[in-house]
């Protein structure tokens, strides 16, 4: 029971309990001379996780190392939430706690979301992922021949960021460094209805590989890794030239709508209705503005809360998004270790399938068993500081393992 609130208190504390598995009895206003104050009374929904304390002491550790705004934190077992809970503030100035139903950006675990798409699409026979996508798309230049597959596995020789600092562009053509610089600022900085309008500021680009351990401009499609957001584009395009529909559209259609999950959608910055974190930058916690990341919806443009990314997760493993999960888990037919948008493996004899995610008020990750029914997602309202084991990961790679 809970006495005294104000009704920003507590709605608060109304989200805090339901993440812990309680549900509200009772609920009482009175006047008082500082107000309209409430009471409320609380009874257990659900038996409590064992490893609640462990996990919860996990998340306050990370959070501690460098002052994290907020984490929000689902975990799912056999298809049921064992655990849910949001950690600090979605909004610091205005004292709103996080929980799990505030909405937050995916980063690049958008990718797995793409890769699960063409997976679908596939299986529904409305495009064959073993095609090049130029097939489909004939504007798409004639030097990118990369199948789907290949272009969701980073094999399409499609560049990255221009300022990755693992790029050698800078110093092999100034120009063209230059050229993808501006390009990158303008995705950041402009609204994209779809992938059509988005994926042609990359068609005058060289074919990439890594060589010598750094990037070269030359490449075969299909025969060296490169990790690349803008290969999301080049998919993106192909699935709108094979189906005749938007890839916003297409999600909601084919993963959202199907699935249930009402938060999951392309993150518009103008749509003010969504119950989302705010985004924050630096070890001060500064609140900044959205940048645009429509243009890179598939790559790194994906919100939604953090249940619903659980969520997606356990409909992936359980074959409810595409049938032949196998073919992803196992890194597909040729054994590679990055596949659809995952990064593939086996940990202590467990397979699983880990996407993290980083980007501006994002550090992100989704980890999935699929041989243990194991579903972990993790979203945080400002994005990793320096360390290359973000707080996001180091969070999820813990619960696993406490689970397996």
């Amino acid at each position: 029971m809970r006495r005294e609130m104000t009704a920003h208190q507590y709605g608060n504390w109304w989200h805090r309990y339901a993440d812990e598995g309680l549900r509200q009895i009772f609920v009482g206003r009175y006047e008082t001379a500082d107000g309209v104050l409430s009471a409320q009374i609380w009874r257990q929904n659900r038996p409590t996780w064992s490893s609640r304390p462990e996990v919860d002491r996990i998340i306050e550790q990370e959070m501690a190392e460098d002052g994290v705004p907020g984490v929000a934190v689902a975990v799912m077992k056999d298809g049921d939430f064992v655990y849910t809970r949001g950690f600090g503030k979605a909004d610091i100035a205005g004292d709103e706690w996080m929980d799990s139903g505030h909405v937050m950006r995916w980063a690049s675990v958008s990718k797995a979301l793409g890769g699960a798409l063409a997976m679908r699409l596939h299986e529904r026979g409305e495009l064959d992922r073993d095609q090049a996508i130029r097939n489909y798309a004939p504007d798409v230049p004639n030097r990118f021949t990369a199948t789907f597959e290949q272009m969701l596995g980073n094999r399409g020789c499609v560049r990255h960021y221009a300022t990755d600092p693992k790029s050698s562009l800078k110093n092999v053509d100034a120009d063209q460094y230059e050229a993808e610089k501006d390009a990158d600022a303008e995705i950041a900085s402009t609204w994209y209805a779809d992938a059509s309008t988005a994926a042609p500021l990359y068609y005058g680009d060289p074919l990439r590989r890594f060589s010598g351990g750094a990037v070269s401009t030359t490449c075969t499609p299909g025969q060296s890794y490169l990790y690349s957001t803008q290969s999301l584009a080049f998919a993106g395009r192909g699935f709108e030239a094979a189906t005749g529909t938007g890839v916003k559209e297409l999600v909601q259609q084919e993963i959202a709508g199907p699935l249930g999950l009402t938060t999951l959608r392309a993150e518009e910055a103008a749509d003010t209705s969504v119950r989302r974190a705010k985004i924050y930058a630096g070890e001060d916690n500064v609140e900044v503005d959205r940048d645009q990341i429509t243009g890179k919806f598939l790559g790194g443009g994906v919100e939604s809360s953090v249940r619903d990314m659980a969520r997606f997760g356990t409909a992936v493993l359980e074959g409810d998004v595409y049938a032949d999960v196998d073919h992803v888990w196992d890194g597909t037919d040729h054994g590679w270790s990055y596949a659809y948008g995952w990064g593939v493996g086996t940990r202590d004899g467990h397979r699983y399938a880990s996407k993290s995610g980083g980007q501006r008020g994002s550090d992100a990750h989704l980890l999935l068993f699929p041989d243990d029914g194991i579903s972990i997602a993790v979203l945080i309202n400002r994005e990793e500081l320096a360390d290359a084991d973000d707080h996001g990961t180091a969070i999820a790679w813990a619960v696993g393992d406490l689970m397996i």
